[in-house]
């Protein structure tokens, strides 16, 4: 049975300082050589994986923005993007703005891609999410007076940044099937913040992952997961298996739940597993 190995990066893959370790890296890249099939899948975006992933030998197409696009990480190239419609951009800007909320967004034109955001109107942890990941990623953001202003053409993803009660009602409204998906779980990094990200609806972890399934032609998937926007991942897994620091619904979720992220439990999971297949 040849097996895709998915695994999700922060508070699973990545140790709490948002790195691989270095005992990680060296045996996923062992492992690699000697015939393991591994890539991730994350809700990080193709500004921070290549700095993130450093040094790891990763073959497969690695799965960004919770499913939206497939990345080559050698290459540092894109493919398969799920753009969300112009009109459904347009829907979903104006429920933000009902709930006085803002949001980053995200298009790309060719190879570029670039993301926008509103100062005025950003709060405090939106405002040290940018500029983190502009001091440690170079991750560049591109301010506008109003994301309306903008081309809804092209447009792959908007991120927002928040307390739970402030996004729980925008989520509530749009979390229904259309022609928008969303993921909506609490910031591994941040204390009391939550994360809502809405993209196309042909977008998801698990579509991403079948989707490699079919390219490579394999017959399983095990899948590696911490947090809520995991679970549409385990969905389309036939093993789960999640950190002992993952949220409860996702270890209840799972067919195993393994050692801690800060433990290197993934790599310490198929280094064990691959031991005992040969």
């Amino acid at each position: 049975m040849k097996t895709l190995y998915v695994s999700d990066l922060d508070g699973t893959l990545l140790n709490d300082s948002a790195e691989l370790s270095e005992y990680t890296r060296k045996t996923l890249n062992r492992l690699t050589a000697s015939g393991l099939n591994f890539t991730i899948a994350t809700a990080r975006t193709a500004y921070t994986v290549p700095t993130v992933l450093e040094g790891l030998d990763l073959r497969l197409p690695a799965i960004l923005n919770n499913g939206v696009m497939l990345f080559d990480l050698a290459a540092r190239t894109f493919s398969n993007v799920k753009y969300i419609h112009p009109t459904a951009v347009n829907a979903a800007l104006s429920a933000i703005r009902r709930y006085n909320l803002t949001a980053l967004l995200y298009s790309a034109d060719g190879a570029e891609q670039a993301v926008y955001y509103e100062p005025a109107l950003e709060n405090a942890a939106m405002k040290e999410f940018r500029e983190v990941r502009f001091t440690r990623y170079g991750k560049k953001f591109t301010p506008v007076d109003r994301l309306e202003t903008l081309s809804s053409d092209r447009v792959f993803y908007l991120s927002l940044l928040d307390a739970y009660p402030r996004l729980a009602p925008l989520y509530e409204e749009i979390r229904h099937p259309g022609t928008l998906s969303s993921a909506f779980y609490r910031n591994t990094y941040t204390e009391n913040s939550w994360l809502l990200e809405i993209f196309s609806a042909e977008a998801s972890k698990a579509n991403a992952a079948l989707e490699l399934k079919k390219l490579g032609g394999f017959d399983r998937i095990t899948a590696f997961g911490d947090n809520l926007n995991d679970l549409p991942l385990f969905g389309a897994a036939d093993e789960c298996l999640a950190v002992a620091n993952a949220q409860e619904a996702v270890r209840a979720a799972a067919d195993y739940v393994i050692d801690a992220n800060t433990s290197d439990g993934v790599a310490r999971w198929l280094e064990k597993f691959f031991q005992n297949q040969h």
